[in-house]
């Protein structure tokens, strides 16, 4: 990865640049389309807000979990996991700008752990961007 920010001024430059470069994309960083079949809807718009398993909430609506993936792969380009990791990733991106801890972040969008929600940035953001939501953090 890059070399991280240690100034104040150096903060605040990443800061403006992300902010501008964020805004440019719209309000979501990520563009996470919901399927159009109304159970499959169902399950992975709770799948965003829940830690519970693809299995459980397939079963919560009446359905497997292996059509749930199918579908969702079918008709967003990306795998279950995947999208739920660009649900989650939108509002966690949106609070790190606003300065929240990694911790607070982690535990409010579904992570477990703080490690689990840097992995997750990790695997879908830039080094710089990366850099740069590390570099927002405020400690707790």
């Amino acid at each position: 990865m890059g070399v991280a920010p240690r100034t104040e001024a150096q903060i605040g430059e990443l800061r403006h640049a992300l902010d501008a470069a964020l805004r440019e994309l719209g309000t979501a960083h990520f563009v996470v389309p919901v399927p159009a079949h109304p159970v499959v809807a169902r399950v992975v718009r709770d799948a965003a807000r829940s830690s519970r398993t693809p299995t459980e909430l397939a079963a919560r609506h009446g359905t497997s979990a292996r059509h749930v993936q199918r579908v969702v792969l079918q008709e967003t380009g990306l795998p279950f996991g995947r999208w739920r990791a660009r649900a989650r990733l939108n509002p966690a991106i949106a609070r790190l700008r606003a300065g929240e801890s990694f911790e607070q972040v982690a535990r409010a969008v579904g992570y477990s752990s703080r490690s689990g929600l840097a992995k997750a940035l990790a695997r879908e953001v830039d080094d710089a961007t990366l850099a740069a939501l590390r570099g927002t953090e405020r400690s707790d």
